[in-house]
Formats: structure tokens, C-alpha cells, sequence
């Protein structure tokens, strides 16, 4: 019985590795915007996107907790509009302002109501902690998180605790940590959803990374961007998860990409959204020479038929 198991699962496991779904990155077009006034907010240290395509708007929120709005438009090859249009502090149900209260936004979602409204699901690494807005940037109401990560003791280390958040149809909310909780291995990347549900993946074949951001897509799957740093340079990558091909017996079946965008190695890429199926919308949070700069790259995604 043992042997025929054991048979079973190498078997299994070769079938897991021969299928993996091959995955190809290329950068069609990049934007740099050095921190620039926009309604007497600064647009820098941008951590998390979002896409409206009825309105055709890239939303972006700030370590300092502003949630930015910006015009966006491509053709398919390159970015025909990014202009920023509006900026809105997060404030608290009295309309006081977040930020002087610890709120450090690390991701973002659209989340519409039952009328139609757009609102925003916004994750604070701070606490940590998520709630939802509006338009304006005001509360409405906190969002309640796996209750596996409501313990910022089990971080790795401070500015280490939840970096992502997206909504799953199966599992409803999912979130991952900036680095594996402790005492997990440093490339053991864990996710967790709402109903109490853990899937893993080692990140062995890119190095020791940092989770930056995910998104779900239209087939089910996640794309999961994720960071390794090379001497001084800072390697953003794109990895694909399939959450059904995982097991309790095998880690997720993944596929990781790098992404190259080109003149440019020192990017610290925090922010992931798809704009089209095929399109992804990513953008950085850096500071050079002491000087705030947003690099916002269009990328292409390519699947292998091959399931």
C-alpha cells in the first residue's frame, strides 16, 4: 500500500510539473512621474491600483493615505493618457485624516455596493487592518480579515505584515504578508482566505522574494507580483498561481516571470492591475537621489494553451 502511494504521488507530481502553464512577460510601454501636486497632495509612495474601465481610471493610494485618481487610456500597445485628476485624503468617520492616525494603505480594490456606487477596499499593513470608502475617501466600514493574520506578532519584521489583498469567487477575500509568517521558511509564501482556508507555494525558483501585490483573474487563477533584490537592483516578477491545482500533499502549482522594464533596475514595483485580459497595469514606489518617482509600466501577458 505504501509503495502504490508513494507511486501515486510521484506520479502526481510529474504530471504537476509537466503541465505547468509557461507564462511570458513583456513591457510595451512605461511612464515616469516624479511627485507632483494634485489637489495640494503629493502623488508618491503609491502602493496600490485599481482599474475602473467604465471610467477609464487608474485609482492609486499613497502610503500617506490619499487615494489618487488618474486618467488612463492605451491602445493595446502603448499608454495613450495618464494624467492625474483628483487626490482625496482618507479620513475616519469624523473626517479626520487617517494618516495621523497610522493608517499605511498597502493595497487596493474596486468594490461596488447593491446601488452601483464605487467604493474602495483599502489594507492598511498598519494594525493590521482594512475598511472600505467611498469616492471621496471617507469610512464606511472595516473590513474583517482572515483571522490568521490578525496577529502582527507572528510578522517577520515591522513593515513585514500583510502587503495584498484581492476577492476570490470561491473564497471570498484573500490576502498574503509582505515575507511568510514566522517561524515559515523565508520562500514559503502562504496565502489566506476569509473562510479559513491556507494555499502555499515556495518561491526557491526566483530566491528569497517579497509579495508586492496580487490580483485574481477571469479564469480563477492569481497573478501574484512579486520582488527579489540582485546586489542593487530590485527584480520585479509576475507569478501565476493555479489555486485548484493546489494540494495538502504539494505546494501550488505556479509560474513565475520576470519583468524588465527597459533603462530601468531600481524600481520597487508595489502595484498590480489588470486593465484588459492580457494587460497588466504595474507601478512603483521609489525614491531616488532623494527625490519621489511613480514608474507606471503597461505589461503584456502571454499563457501557454497547455493547461
Amino acid at each position: 500500500m505504501r509503495t502504490i502511494l508513494l507511486t501515486s504521488l510521484l506520479a502526481l507530481a510529474t504530471t504537476l510539473t509537466g503541465n505547468a502553464e509557461p507564462m511570458t512577460a513583456r513591457v510595451l510601454d512605461h511612464r515616469i512621474i516624479h511627485g507632483i501636486d494634485v489637489n495640494g497632495e503629493t502623488m508618491a509612495e503609491l502602493s496600490g491600483l485599481a482599474y475602473d474601465a467604465k471610467n477609464r481610471s487608474i485609482y492609486a493610494v499613497s502610503d500617506r493615505a490619499t487615494l489618487f485618481s488618474l486618467a488612463f487610456s492605451t491602445d493595446g500597445r502603448v499608454i495613450t493618457a495618464l494624467e492625474p485628476k483628483a487626490a482625496f485624503k482618507l479620513t475616519d468617520v469624523h473626517g479626520n485624516a487617517l494618516v495621523d492616525q497610522g493608517f499605511g494603505p498597502e493595497a487596493l480594490m474596486l468594490q461596488h455596493d447593491e446601488t452601483g456606487e464605487l467604493n474602495f477596499a483599502i489594507l492598511s499593513e498598519s494594525g493590521p487592518r482594512a475598511a472600505l470608502f467611498d469616492h471621496n475617501g471617507g469610512w464606511l466600514e472595516d473590513i474583517d480579515l482572515p483571522p490568521a493574520v490578525r496577529d502582527s506578532s507572528r510578522q517577520a519584521g515591522k513593515n513585514r505584515g500583510l502587503e495584498s489583498i484581492a476577492r476570490d469567487p470561491a473564497l471570498g477575500l484573500v490576502t498574503l504578508p509582505e515575507e511568510p509568517f514566522e517561524p515559515a521558511p523565508r520562500t514559503a509564501h502562504t496565502l489566506y482566505a476569509e473562510n479559513g482556508q491556507t494555499f502555499s507555494w515556495s518561491s526557491d525558483d526566483i530566491g528569497a522574494s517579497r509579495v508586492k501585490a496580487m490580483t485574481t483573474l477571469t479564469d480563477g487563477k492569481l497573478l501574484v507580483l512579486e520582488r527579489v533584490k540582485q546586489g542593487k537592483a530590485l527584480i520585479p516578477y509576475l507569478r501565476l498561481v493555479d489555486l485548484e491545482a493546489c494540494t495538502t500533499e504539494f505546494a501550488c502549482k505556479t509560474h513565475a516571470t520576470r519583468v524588465d522594464v527597459p533603462g530601468i533596475d531600481d524600481a520597487d514595483f508595489e502595484g498590480l492591475v489588470a486593465v484588459a485580459p492580457s494587460l497588466f497595469f504595474l507601478v512603483s514606489d521609489d525614491k531616488i537621489r532623494k527625490k519621489q518617482r511613480s514608474v507606471f509600466a503597461l505589461v503584456e501577458l502571454k499563457f501557454s494553451e497547455t493547461p
